[in-house]
């Protein structure tokens, strides 16, 4: 059963297209039990999913993606009442800290001071590891991933795929795969989704995701399309 785990609502401005009501609708449309929203830089869709996704069973998970100092984000799921409250704290205080609106940020102090009850995705084209391997190819992304996995525990540190047939993109997926298959002690990694713009096809238009778990086993792909086709791949460390 595929779960969305890194959807934006349209309160990430123009980086989302779909309220949170519209997106509780197609994960239950989809027949998909839970859906986790993360928006940018704070909650403000979470209250309006979670009572829409209440009212028609669907289990609603709460998150944000959190921007660091180098422009990329952390993609932080919530776990548990500690770490809501300390996504809560940590958001907060990178909004005091901002000058203006939208330059805000949180150091890896901060993380290390309040990750407890989080779990931190390895995101898409705005998250870290895909800055790494940009920036540093194999070598950087796998540092990368053994600094997620000290910051916030193996357990808790998941990497996502995604395919939406570009050049930039294919160059990440192979990295990320070579990165595991190459380096056991990169991290300990389950399924997780790319970020989804719209709760509709016409929205989405050719969105496409590989959700990949990387939980040990043989390696093996598996192609994915938009929900419900959605397949999942485990790939080996």
């Amino acid at each position: 059963m595929y779960t969305e785990l890194h959807a934006r609502s349209a309160f990430s401005f123009l980086e989302g297209a779909s309220v949170p009501e519209e997106l509780a609708a197609a994960c239950k449309a989809h027949e998909m039990s839970a859906m986790a929203v993360l928006d940018r830089d704070g909650v403000y869709g979470a209250p309006r999913f979670y009572l829409a996704a209440n009212k028609i069973s669907v289990k609603a998970h709460i998150g944000a993606e959190v921007t660091s100092p180098f422009g990329w984000r952390y993609p932080l799921l919530v776990k548990s009442r500690e770490g809501y409250q300390n996504l809560c704290r940590l958001i907060t205080r990178m909004k005091l800290r901002a000058g203006r609106k939208g330059e805000g940020h949180i150091e890896r102090e901060d993380l290390a001071a309040q990750h407890a009850g989080l779990i931190c995705l390895t995101g898409g084209e705005e998250g870290p590891l895909a800055a790494a391997l940009a920036n540093g190819g194999i070598a950087q992304g796998t540092e990368c991933v053994r600094q997620l996995c000290d910051l916030f525990g193996r357990k808790n540190v998941y990497v996502e795929l995604q395919r939406h047939h570009c050049r930039e993109e294919e160059a990440r997926i192979a990295g990320r795969v070579y990165l595991h298959s190459a380096s056991p002690r990169a991290g300990n990694c389950g399924a997780a989704a790319e970020p989804e713009f719209g709760a509709a096809p016409e929205i989405a238009g050719g969105d496409a995701a590989i959700v990949c778990g990387f939980a040990g086993g043989d390696c093996e792909y598996a192609r994915a399309f938009l929900a419900p086709a959605i397949y999942v791949a485990g790939f080996g460390i």
